[in-house]
This record gives structure tokens, sequence and C-alpha cells, in this order.
């Protein structure tokens, strides 16, 4: 997969194999897109989509601190911009929680 940068600054990787829905993969605390690797290669013939979070890997953290709701918009936005319409979402620790928001819906009044 290659290694891409959306207009917000988030490095991501995405995989395109057909027309169904996309895999997301949102990985916890101190780690990086990379700790998929396994489960991307295991999930070949599927589209995937893995990204850095905020502050982690290759996407910068562009003000001191980065909260819940601002890691959830990332995401939506890198979704949106990349014209995903039904997605598939799995998380590990703070990526679980982050998946679970942004299925919920419960951040969208706040997005800018």
């Amino acid at each position: 997969m290659s290694n891409k940068v959306d207009s917000f600054g988030t490095s991501y990787s995405f995989k395109k194999v057909n027309e169904k829905n996309t895999i997301v993969f949102i990985h916890g605390v101190g780690l990086t897109k990379e700790i998929w690797e396994p489960q991307i290669n295991f999930f070949k013939n599927y589209n995937t989509l893995t990204y850095d979070l905020l502050g982690h890997g290759k996407t910068p953290l562009k003000k001191s601190k980065a909260g819940f709701e601002d890691l959830t918009k990332q995401l939506f936005k890198l979704v949106n911009e990349l014209n995903l319409k039904k997605i598939h979402l799995i998380g590990f620790s703070l990526g679980a929680l982050i998946a679970r928001h942004l299925a919920s819906g419960a951040f969208e009044s706040s997005i800018d």
C-alpha cells in the first residue's frame, strides 16, 4: 500500500481492490498505522484503509493537544475526502473508542 497525505495532513494508506465497503483500521495511543500490517496482509482481497492518528507516525499535531473530538473529526474528514460511503471500522484501544464515537454520529454537530 502506498502512503499518502490528505488535505488535512493525515498520513494514510489506502488499498482499493473492488467496489465493496472499505475496512478502516484505527490504532491505539503510541502506535502507528503499520501496526495493522498482518491484518492488511490477511485482508489482501478487501479494500483497506489505515492512518496515523494526530501526533502519531507521520501525521503531525498542529496544536498543543488533540482531544477525543479532534481524533474523531480526523477520521470523519479522511473518510469523506476519500469519498467512502460505507465502511467497516476496526479499532484497538483508543481506536475502538474513536470507531464507536464515529459510528454513533454524536460528534457531527461539532464538525467545522
